[in-house]
């Protein structure tokens, strides 16, 4: 199972790219200036090279190159309905046990 997918963009001053995914993204700036915006997030988010940020899972990113930039976009798998499931039952059972203790 894949949990995870990197890609490395290289944008123009102007150039605009926009990513959407179930799992979480992280975006590294390796050069120049990019402006990061999440759908449902009211903060906007001005990256220079170094920079790295982490946005939330489920919704859409829009990433816009304020000078000629290059950045790393990773995006985390979301997790199966079946892992999801068994961390529920997992933390289930760990809190029946330390009521029990």
């Amino acid at each position: 199972m894949k949990t995870q997918s990197s890609v490395s963009v290289r944008l123009q001053k102007s150039q605009s790219r926009v990513y959407y995914a179930r799992g979480s993204q992280r975006i590294q700036c390796s050069e120049g200036q990019i402006w990061a915006t999440q759908d449902g997030n009211l903060r906007d988010y001005v990256l220079v090279a170094g920079d790295c940020r982490e946005f939330a899972a489920g919704s859409t990113l829009s990433v816009t190159a304020l000078t000629n930039a290059a950045f790393c976009v990773t995006s985390k798998a979301a997790p199966s309905w079946r892992e999801s499931a068994l961390l529920r039952h997992i933390r289930e059972f760990g809190a029946n046990l330390s009521s029990v203790a």
